[in-house]
């Protein structure tokens, strides 16, 4: 809509340019900035941390930039949209709500809570509906769901990834949980 303002990450730039956030995956900073605004916020378990570190850095009066020279691979959500990709979900919006409340006040942050919820609702109700004619819909369903109930739930701490074995059960016993359900469904075969 306005790319001289919000560029997009898909967007091919020649020249450095100034933005909001980088990826944590290609950050490089100077150690000037880290000893003026700290180190990531351990707030966050898994996603946005680097996205509120750049906005405190840019709060600080430090430039963060994206150097189109640079090349660095990252396969997004390699490791754990694999290994859980519900789970993975539910902490992308736990550190999203949170870094909205943060970042712009908890209005906005319950706007955005309120519109994951609706928004999850349509979509599960969609994947529903398409999930006997498609073999990809009937995969997500399940992830959907979670993610949906998880809001609807009042987004339980125990729910996630950053579930730690004081806190609740953790991703060892899902894991015990995941291989008996798979040992029982191979047994029904």
């Amino acid at each position: 809509m306005l790319p001289g303002r919000f560029p997009s990450k898909r967007t091919l730039h020649r020249e450095p340019i100034e933005v909001d956030a980088v990826l944590g995956a290609a950050l490089f900073v100077r150690r000037e900035a880290i000893d003026e605004v700290g180190c990531l916020s351990e707030d966050y378990f898994f996603f946005l941390e680097e996205t509120d570190w750049c906005w405190r850095m840019r709060a600080a009066g430090w430039r963060v930039m994206h150097v189109p020279e640079s090349r660095v691979v990252h396969i997004s959500g390699a490791s754990s949209k694999r290994r859980d990709p519900a789970r993975t979900r539910i902490e992308f919006h736990r550190s999203l709500y949170h870094f909205l409340e943060v970042r712009r006040g908890a209005v906005v942050a319950r706007l955005a809570m309120a519109s994951g919820t609706l928004r999850g609702g349509v979509s599960l109700l969609l994947l529903a509906l398409l999930a006997p004619f498609f073999r990809r819909y009937r995969e997500r369903l399940p992830d959907r769901a979670r993610l949906v109930l998880w809001h609807l739930c009042g987004r339980p701490r125990k729910w996630g990834l950053s579930v730690h074995a004081s806190t609740g059960p953790g991703l060892a016993e899902w894991d015990d949980d995941q291989d008996s359900s798979r040992r029982e469904n191979s047994r029904a075969d």
